[in-house]
């Protein structure tokens, strides 16, 4: 009989490009409902540095499904290897860790070894527990290499718009510095900051797009305009099969916009040069041409704020059609 507070993940999910997602997960570690797991994740929430922070931003409400409809670990070793979850920084994966939190009870700890948090005598990064783990994964590229090869070239990969994580970062970089009135002005250093951010953005998405072997990818601006589907094609990808209806309707009652981030320092409206953006462009279009060679879907650029489409793409469809 059909479980009428239930409602099945599709699978096979659409939109993953090639690559197979996690094997599906039959659920039998999973016990939304046990007390030791609800107690679970408020000590993580205690602990961890990223849901503290959404707590001190008053986001916390994202979180209260938890409390009402159980945690979800699984049990310590049910995983042997680790999967990433791997974006570049503020590419908003603190808010999508708080809604695959809230709707599938699965918690995404970030990559940090010193957390003394403890889950069954274990520490949380190693206890095998987890499927995905949080990873910007690079300050150059062997280190992005590195990172790719320790999760097994298995992970969720997280895109967004660079336009909009470069500004994010250079206002989260200076908190405190006293240098908000100088944060986009070339001569600042605003010009050597951008080409060194689109570059590390480039060659984070390069190296995972070639290298991925499992999982998929997630258009931050396709699920910020619609939650419900690409939440559930992300638990789909993890290898969910189910979602407690009561709680997916909490999650999303619960999301809040992700724009809080943008609101604690003034910018101009377009705070990039001509040579800035068609440098960015050309970089998004050269992931763009990755992506398609791969059998991704493209990145949706027609959400992407500042974009301009570049030679780079006229000229590969040019080159196709001959």
């Amino acid at each position: 009989m059909e479980n009428l507070l239930s409602t099945t993940i599709p699978i096979p999910i659409s939109s993953t490009g090639p690559i197979p997602p996690f094997p599906p997960l039959t659920g039998w570690h999973f016990d939304p409902n046990s007390a030791e797991t609800v107690a679970g994740v408020v000590q993580f929430m205690k602990f961890n540095v990223t849901y503290s922070d959404v707590e001190k931003k008053k986001n916390a409400q994202q979180l209260t499904c938890v409390e009402e409809y159980g945690g979800g670990f699984f049990s310590p070793y049910t995983f042997k290897e680790k999967r990433g979850f791997i974006s570049f920084p503020k590419s908003g994966n603190t808010w999508i860790r708080s809604l695959v939190l809230a709707a599938f009870g699965m918690l995404i700890p970030a990559d940090v070894k010193h957390i003394p948090h403890i889950l069954g005598g274990v520490p949380f990064p190693t206890c095998g527990c987890f499927l995905l783990q949080k990873d910007h994964g690079f300050t150059n590229l062997t280190t992005i290499t590195s990172t790719e090869k320790n999760y097994n070239s298995e992970a969720i990969l997280l895109i967004r718009n660079p336009f909009r994580t470069i500004i994010l970062n250079r206002q989260s970089g200076t908190e405190g510095l006293g240098i908000k009135k100088t944060l986009f002005i070339a001569n600042e250093g605003w010009e050597t900051y951008v080409s060194l951010r689109i570059d590390k953005w480039e060659k984070l998405y390069t190296v995972w797009i070639k290298g991925l072997k499992r999982g998929g990818i997630i258009y931050f601006e396709r699920l910020q305009a619609d939650i419900e589907t690409e939440l559930l094609r992300f638990g789909g990808l993890m290898g969910l099969t189910w979602i407690d209806k009561n709680r997916l309707h909490c999650a999303l009652n619960r999301a809040r916009p992700t724009s809080w981030r943008e609101q604690e320092f003034a910018y101009s409206r377009d705070p990039y040069s001509p040579a800035q953006k068609l440098k960015i462009s050309e970089a998004i279009d050269r992931i763009q041409l990755l992506l398609m060679e791969y059998g991704f879907d493209p990145l949706p650029t027609e959400m992407y704020e500042f974009y301009e489409p570049t030679d780079l793409l006229s000229n590969s469809t040019s080159d196709n059609s001959c």
